[in-house]
């Protein structure tokens, strides 16, 4: 007796809830369906994926054995493209790089299917497996799968960090210049000096006016002269004079000392030329 009534409410409560779900649910679809590729993605940054990085003797190497199928950007400043052309083994931070057999579509919004091939041994391309890429506008999303083992790993850009004695904005290449900490002290030391020269007068007169230095010195210089000039008077040393003129001046001196201190001599003769005394 009770199952009707239970199947009744439920065919009654089952679209209602349909038309309040429908909405959240069409919200979560149209969400799904515009997250694509080119808005969710993993991006990786390891600038050692670039080509042009060697792997070293006894460095830790790439590998992406645990790599999960996904959509990829690879985002660091060696570059974001991988290569599509075999790339030397060693090469990408692991001796079994990773490399695109296809090309990139050149039109935003498309997307392309392609081979990753990895160069082991003598074959460049080792171990093929399918791959997708998309062209989102300013960079490539993959869609990659993890390696067959570890010592392999997939390669993008072809940048790689300046050496030690250059330097460029960035740090990686195109841009790297030769750098010498000598040559830059001394043209930043040059180029200071040039900037801050100034003609010493400028410096000497600007430092006068301002502190009165030179208007002190002039009237020192002036107050010496002066006082020269009165001692002389006051103690009986006139000025330098030449020629005749001073030599009349010294005879008189002569004799009128010669006329207090001895009144008893009488002065027979003098010699203007010499200025001799000749007593009697």
């Amino acid at each position: 007796m009770e199952f009707p009534m239970i199947f009744g409410l439920w065919s009654v409560w089952t679209p209602y809830r349909l038309l309040q779900l429908g909405p959240i649910l069409l919200g979560f679809a149209v969400r799904c369906m515009a997250a694509g590729p080119c808005t969710s993605y993993t991006t990786i940054d390891e600038p050692k994926r670039s080509t042009n990085y060697p792997l070293s003797p006894g460095e830790t190497e790439l590998c992406d054995s645990d790599l999960r199928s996904g959509w990829y950007r690879f985002n660091s400043l060696a570059g974001g493209q991988m290569p599509t052309s075999c790339v030397p083994r060693y090469s990408c931070g692991t001796p079994g790089p990773v490399w695109m057999f296809g090309t990139h579509p050149e039109e935003q919004g498309l997307t392309a299917d392609a081979t990753a091939c990895a160069h082991v041994g003598r074959n460049c391309c080792q171990f093929p497996g399918r791959i997708r890429v998309k062209n989102c506008g300013d960079y490539f999303v993959y869609y990659l799968n993890r390696t067959r083992g570890c010592g392999m790993a997939y390669c993008a850009g072809t940048e790689v960090q300046c050496p030690p004695d250059h330097w460029s904005p960035t740090g990686f290449t195109p841009d790297c210049q030769r750098t010498s900490e000598e040559g830059q002290d001394t043209q930043t030391t040059y180029a200071t000096a040039k900037e801050s020269t100034v003609p010493f007068t400028t410096v000497v007169v600007a430092a006068g006016l301002s502190s009165g230095f030179l208007v002190s010195l002039v009237v020192f210089i002036v107050a010496a002269v002066v006082y020269k000039q009165r001692g002389d008077m006051i103690y009986g040393h006139e000025p330098s004079r030449g020629g005749e003129e001073a030599r009349r001046v010294e005879i008189d001196r002569h004799r009128s000392r010669d006329r207090v201190q001895f009144p008893h001599l009488q002065q027979n003769r003098l010699s203007a030329a010499s200025n001799d005394y000749v007593y009697t």
